[in-house]
């Protein structure tokens, strides 16, 4: 891939005196939050005595197309969690949000003890969505606090006092190592204290039962990655008081770095969507993304696109310009499965323009 900034300008011009723009071609517009990757530090589910907990997960699908996600729900040890979701007691099935709606899908009823663990979501359309957790005493719900869904970091920092709720879940296959730092009101530091989360496993827990000294004063909890960009994790907190009353809170992941790995599958799933969208792709290319930092990106037999992390850490966060180069390398796909150049002979050019048109699209 040979990457022109300067030829922007006069290929946007092209597209349009090529008679480009249709209502195929429209941009699909996102919200900020959509996401093809969605994770969820928490969940709780199951019985105890004189009530129960409940998850619920809702989506919205704002794109012209039905979205098929996969949700997969793990448990503290990294093993499966089994909840029933309204297909029976499961820790992995698809759903399918249709285009332009949403879908709930709330935690039925069992037996079971209560359980924690995390979830994730795999899309092949950006997706919003939430978690909520409701908290069912006598048979009536009394009280429900809502998650939205967050991307691995290195550094989360929340509000905290005593009774604050941390959960922490490793997205990866390897053991994950967490730093765990309070500064009280007035200025104490108490910790660090270390967190381990097994491949895969979540933990959670109040503040309290790290740091037995912290009080009700208003207090800073900051979580940082021991072995960076290694130990990367997932963080969700929930704000409690003295009463017993929890509320959210906003999220706290620290940026940069971003998750080069979920941002790259985002881009090239939307950008792959315009391409099928405008028809000139009856199949996915496999994409392989390679942890090598060499700056470029490759297409290869018409079926594999590659995308080294390098060129993400290059671009920052400009999905944008990854955009383009998705696109880039689509046409390149394009080129190699029928054998022609659409808008110009040189092929390079010619992807030039499939990628500026499928980043316009993509939104």
């Amino acid at each position: 891939m040979r990457f022109h900034r300067d030829r922007l300008l006069s290929l946007i011009v092209s597209l349009a005196a090529l008679g480009l723009v249709s209502d195929r071609a429209a941009a699909q517009r996102h919200p900020v939050s959509a996401h093809v990757n969605l994770y969820f530090a928490q969940v709780a589910d199951g019985q105890f005595e004189g009530g129960r907990w409940q998850t619920a997960f809702s989506f919205v699908n704002t794109n012209d197309t039905d979205a098929t996600a996969e949700i997969r729900l793990f448990a503290q040890d990294g093993g499966p969690l089994l909840v029933d979701f309204g297909q029976g007691l499961s820790s992995r099935f698809t759903v399918v949000v249709p285009a332009k709606r949403s879908l709930l899908l709330a935690s039925r009823p069992t037996s079971l003890p209560v359980r924690s663990g995390w979830a994730r979501v795999y899309s092949d359309v950006p997706l919003t969505g939430s978690a909520s957790f409701r908290l069912w005493l006598g048979g009536r719900a009394v009280q429900e606090v809502t998650a939205p869904p967050v991307l691995p970091v290195i550094d989360y920092v929340s509000y905290a006092n005593r009774e604050l709720g941390v959960a922490i879940a490793n997205p990866n296959n390897r053991t994950l190592s967490v730093m765990a730092q309070l500064t009280m009101a007035d200025g104490t530091s108490l910790g660090p204290a270390l967190i381990t989360v097994p491949p895969l496993g979540q933990t959670a827990f109040n503040v309290r039962d790290k740091f037995p000294a912290a009080d009700f004063r208003d207090s800073v909890l900051l979580l940082t990655g021991v072995d960076p960009p290694r130990d990367e994790f997932l963080a969700w907190t929930m704000n409690a008081d003295a009463s017993g009353t929890f509320s959210s809170l906003p999220p706290g992941g620290v940026t940069p770095p971003i998750s080069h790995w979920d941002r790259i599958w985002n881009v090239y799933l939307r950008v792959l969507s315009a391409a099928k969208r405008l028809g000139i792709l009856s199949s996915d290319p496999q994409l392989n993304i390679r942890y090598e930092r060499t700056v470029n990106a490759y297409a290869m037999g018409g079926r594999e696109v590659g995308i080294f992390i390098g060129l993400s850490e290059l671009l920052g966060d400009s999905d944008s310009e990854l955009a383009f180069v998705v696109g880039h390398e689509l046409g390149h796909i394009y080129q190699q499965r029928t054998g022609s150049f659409v808008f110009n002979s040189n092929p390079e050019f010619d992807a030039d323009i499939w990628g500026t048109m499928l980043a316009l699209i993509s939104g």
